[in-house]
């Protein structure tokens, strides 16, 4: 059973491509009255079950009684309904599931009935533009029919085994790719009375669909004559007076022989012979000049729409014969359709169908034969769009591409109805832009644009998801984003086309492909360009925009900034960042990246200068460095002000900015109160004092080199933290504050040091400035016995803590404590003595120790015990 199964669902795969057909055929031919339909197809037919295995020994009469039987009751004359589509449709579904039904309950006379009323039932075109969707509906059925019978026999060959088999052995599945000495004799037997059922139907066309339905059936019989088959059944079909009814029936056996080669060749369609369906082909050429005639018995229908019930089965068929088609098929066939045809719905069929390099070298004379063709409603422009759709794949020859343009464009501008326009130009403008120079796209976009301009609103409404494919075409196939055709004005007239919502989207698409494709550029016109489409963008949201919209559009304006380089004209770029700055003032993260942006042109200019700054640039940094004063303030997250204030201080240092150094940290100071407690994250209150000691030990780690005050002292900052930092409120037992002021020491010892650890190029620091003056370092004293008496204080509270968590705490940040002391401070008599104390606490809370703090704890009395003097 899996294997058959696979099987099964294998073959339904390769049906995929007419599935998706059905679909469209489904929605387009469909009719707004009523369907005639005779009364007994929609009746439930009583019969009884039969034995569909009997041998060919058994009675021939009792055969022919069923048939009878059979037949009667199918060609009884009854009154007729008339159905709205809706309920023609349920009908159908209905009259599918009693098929199955009656199959399932082994009334098989009763499914092979209602097979056969559907196949009488494509004969009926009283409603002929209903047909094409009928066919789909009533051939479903046929399908399922054949699958039926299809899955029974193989079932009876599989229990009785083939004919040379060993039969004290089980029985063997049928592969995929059995053949007919592998099938039973019973089986066999079995399969030719359903053919034997089948040919005597009286009626042609009933006769005709379930032989095709049940085509797949012939592998039980034999091998290698599915051309004969089908050759026999296409010949068959001449005999349907009615052009349309023979048309789809020619299709049917398309989509048939498709599917037994599929079957028999194990997904290798190609292989088999398609002669058959070529001949079929040209019958319907052949027969073309009774179309009209026939038409003209038809009532409420024109000649064009009844040619356009034609083209879903001429679609089918021309692309089954054209699949891989030789040249000279496709030879013989374009000369028939010239000889007997010349309709542009045919035409463009067999374009769509064959392939291109069959026609490309003769692209002229192929125009031409578009041109000739007889209207439809396929009309010339429609034509032109398949013409243009194959040569995006295959271009013509060089020295034909500009006539072959002038050729196709006199034809195309001329056409007034945009539904029809709009599709054909942008085939085309994707066959220029990847085969012609922009000249030729810049004059078929401002043809576009023409036709835009003269167009209604209500036209334009109709055509906007085409008009929007055309600008997705230019923004996607476009070779440089730098040429000149998305910087000139057709594309902006084409953008203003578009209502608000689709355009932010197009908008979207084009600055992510900027984004991607583009190298940094200088091109004024271009940023221009991009930069009006990044303000659509900014200016789409509101206070009601969801976060993830808004992070998108900032990061695609973050794309399009990093992309703007006027390598050393820094002022023209410092200007292109406080135009965008005044542009996108409601995107934190967009003016993020311009405050980094400007940032980095001070520090460019500090690189070009090599550290030398002239009066001019010196002027530049300092008009960079106000600019990121002015903006940083607007961000909203405290924490990435905090950071881009150090930033901007580290990059002012560089370029020897003293006041403008002293502004950002004093600004980075008066912060530090205003940080919240706690923060959000990820729907999770987090507190933030982690994030600020974090932020604290940088802060301090660059104040090293900060040079002093001349007026405020050398030590102002370190004050201006000393007063801020007990203004947030700290959790104490945490120990986050208290591991901050033990990090300050490094930085107190630092200052007290002849020569500093680093320094700035040409910036003299607190080394320099003072020496270590006297009064400097009684000044420094003051601040080390400060920040040691918060430590010990914060401390000895901690100790005071009952809570387990808490003593560990303490533990480590004593052992921190003692860690410092002895990489920072000269360790005399006072010192050592205070370590010493120090490790004595530490060592209390030994038993509670983690680990990794006792690795610590260890370590630290190694390295306290080679210390001359200590022994802890």
């Amino acid at each position: 059973e899996p294997d058959e199964s696979k099987a099964e669902d294998d073959f339904r795969k390769t049906d995929a491509a007419w599935d998706q057909k059905k679909k469209a055929i489904l929605r387009e031919y469909t009719v707004s009255g009523s369907i005639k339909v005779t009364a007994s197809f929609m009746q439930e037919a009583s019969g009884g079950g039969f034995d569909d295995e009997s041998p060919g020994t058994k009675s021939v009469d009792r055969s022919k009684a069923r048939l009878m039987h059979l037949e009667s009751d199918a060609s009884k004359q009854e009154g007729t309904l008339e159905l709205s589509q809706k309920e023609y449709t349920e009908r159908i579904e209905t009259l599918h599931d009693n098929l199955q039904r009656a199959w399932a309950n082994d009334e098989k006379v009763h499914a092979l009935k209602l097979a056969i009323q559907c196949a009488k039932m494509l004969g009926d075109t009283n409603v002929p533009q209903f047909y094409p969707s009928m066919f789909v509906l009533l051939t479903e059925i046929l399908d399922t029919f054949g699958t039926l019978v299809f899955k029974r026999i193989k079932a009876k060959a599989e229990e009785g085994g083939g004919g040379s088999r060993d039969k004290s052995q089980p029985p063997p599945k049928l592969g995929p790719d059995f053949v007919s000495s592998d099938v039973s004799v019973d089986a066999k037997e079995t399969c030719r009375n359903w053919f034997y059922k089948t040919a005597c139907i009286r009626e042609l066309l009933p006769r005709l669909y379930i032989e095709i339905a049940l085509l797949r059936c012939y592998r039980f019989l034999s091998d290698n004559e599915y051309p004969r088959l089908l050759g026999r059944l296409g010949s068959i079909i001449r005999g349907i007076g009615n052009p349309l009814v023979a048309l789809y029936a020619r299709c049917y056996l398309a989509r048939g022989g498709a599917m037994v080669y599929r079957d028999t060749l194990h997904g290798r369609p190609d292989e088999g012979d398609k002669g058959y369906a070529v001949t079929m082909f040209y019958d319907y050429l052949f027969s073309f000049n009774e179309f009209e005639e026939h038409h003209k018995r038809l009532s409420g229908i024109t000649y064009e729409e009844y040619l356009h019930l034609h083209s879903p089965a001429v679609e089918w068929l021309s692309a089954y014969v054209g699949q891989n088609a030789p040249l000279e098929v496709f030879t013989a066939v374009l000369q028939r359709y010239n000889d007997f045809s010349k309709s542009s719905m045919v035409l463009k069929h067999i374009i769509d169908a064959f392939e291109p390099a069959h026609y490309t070298d003769k692209a002229l004379a192929l125009v031409a034969l578009v041109k000739q063709a007889n209207a439809s409603k396929t009309t010339t422009v429609m034509l032109l769009e398949s013409v243009g759709r194959r040569f995006v794949e295959s271009p013509p020859p060089e020295d034909q591409r500009l006539p072959l343009l002038n050729e196709v464009w006199k034809v195309v501008t001329r056409c007034e109805v945009l539904a029809e326009y709009v599709p054909c130009a942008a085939t085309w403008l994707d066959v220029l832009l990847q085969h012609y120079s922009d000249r030729e796209v810049l004059v078929l976009l401002q043809d576009v644009t023409r036709h835009i301009e003269q167009a209604e609103p209500a036209e334009l409404d109709v055509v906007a998801l085409k008009l929007e494919h055309l600008v997705m075409i230019l923004i996607q196939h476009c070779k440089t984003f730098g040429g000149s055709l998305l910087t000139s004005e057709h594309l902006h007239k084409l953008m203003d086309c578009f209502k608000a919502a689709r355009k932010v989207e197009m908008c979207k698409d084009l600055l992510d492909s900027f984004a991607k494709k583009q190298e940094p550029t200088n091109n004024p016109i271009l940023i221009n360009t991009i930069f009006d489409i990044a303000r659509t963008l900014h200016d789409s949201l509101d206070s009601l925009s969801p976060d993830g919209e808004r992070r998108h559009i900032a990061t695609l304006i973050c794309g399009f900034v990093g992309k703007i380089d006027f390598k050393r004209d820094l002022e023209q770029q410092l200007n292109s960042y406080v135009e965008c700055r005044a542009a996108f003032p409601n995107l934190d993260a967009v003016k993020d990246r311009l405050i980094l942006a400007v940032a980095n042109l001070a520090t460019k200019a500090h690189m070009f200068m090599k550290g030398h700054h002239t009066k001019k640039t010196s002027a530049f940094v300092k008009a960079c460095l106000a600019y990121c004063h002015v903006t940083v303030p607007s961000i909203e997250d405290i924490f990435r002000r905090l950071e881009l204030l150090l930033h901007c201080a580290q990059v002012a240092l560089l370029n020897q900015c003293l006041p403008q150094t002293d502004t950002f940290l004093k600004a980075t100071i008066s912060l530090i109160p205003d940080v919240p407690t706690h923060e959000e994250i990820d729907y999770k209150r987090v507190s933030t004092e982690a994030r600020l000691a974090t932020f604290l030990r940088s802060f301090l780690s660059f104040l090293v080199v900060v040079p002093g005050h001349p007026t405020h002292g050398p030590f102002y900052l370190i004050q201006g933290l000393l007063n801020a930092m007990p203004r947030y409120e700290w959790t104490p037992e945490t120990g986050h504050r208290t591991a901050v002021y033990i990090d300050m020491l490094p930085l107190l010892c630092a200052y007290s040091q002849r020569k500093l650890p680093y320094s700035v190029e040409r910036v003299e620091s607190n080394d320099v400035l003072y020496g270590g003056s006297n009064d400097y370092m009684e000044e420094l004293q003051e601040h080390k016995a400060t920040v040691m008496q918060e430590v010990i204080s914060q401390l000895t509270e901690l100790r005071e803590s009952q809570d387990r968590a808490v003593k560990i705490r303490q533990a480590e940040l004593v052992l921190q404590l003692v860690n410092q002391l002895i990489m920072t401070y000269k360790l005399d008599t006072a010192v050592t003595s205070f370590v010493i104390k120090l490790m004595e606490l530490a060592k209390k809370s030994k038993d509670i120790l983690p680990k990794k703090d006792l690795m610590l704890l260890e370590s630290t009395t190694e390295i306290l015990a080679m210390q001359p003097g200590t022994s802890a």
